[in-house]
């Protein structure tokens, strides 16, 4: 039984939370009840748009992915991409989205899917856009997102972005 606090965006973010610890863990399956009733709630009290739903579709799906459900890690990261990629706060968040759907249809459909290649594009469009403002989330971004695009053998693309997000950690 959920108490009246668990019932509001705050309490749903904290399971997000709980959830995302335990996937980190390697306990994926105990997150993805957690995962469920964050988004019921969620869809109750947020708008469809809201980029706290694109980050938890993004986290749950990471945990499908660990768990097999190819299909519904699928989905969630479309939906995610979706959102984040219709507003400018949330085009970060869509290169992130993009790199984790590369990984998915990697342990998916095998390292030869063209669909690694269409995400990691995608990404690297966000990073190389002029228009998003280059502070310290942007280089965690790029830092995060560069050893992706290294493993795939983007080796210009992940120094550009380690290079990138270097070049604003030192001007801090």
């Amino acid at each position: 039984e959920l108490t009246d606090s668990s019932k509001s965006v705050s309490g749903a973010t904290i399971m997000i939370n709980a959830a995302t610890t335990c996937k980190a863990f390697g306990r994926a399956k105990e997150s993805i009840a957690l995962y469920e009733t964050a988004a019921e709630i969620y869809s109750r009290l947020l708008p469809k748009d809201d980029l706290k739903t694109a980050a938890l579709y993004n986290n749950f799906a990471t945990a499908l992915v660990d768990l097999d459900f190819f299909e519904r890690a699928e989905e969630l990261y479309k939906k995610a991409a979706e959102i984040t990629g219709s507003c400018k706060e949330g085009l970060l968040d869509c290169a992130v989205t993009y790199v984790n759907m590369a990984h998915l249809y990697e342990k998916w459909q095998g390292i030869e899917s063209e669909k690694i290649a269409d995400c990691l594009s995608r990404a690297e469009v966000i990073l190389e856009n002029q228009a998003i403002v280059q502070n310290g989330y942007y280089a965690f971004v790029c830092e995060k997102c560069a050893p992706s695009f290294d493993y795939f053998g983007y080796f210009v693309a992940a120094q550009n972005l380690y290079k990138k997000s270097r070049e604003i950690y030192e001007r801090a």
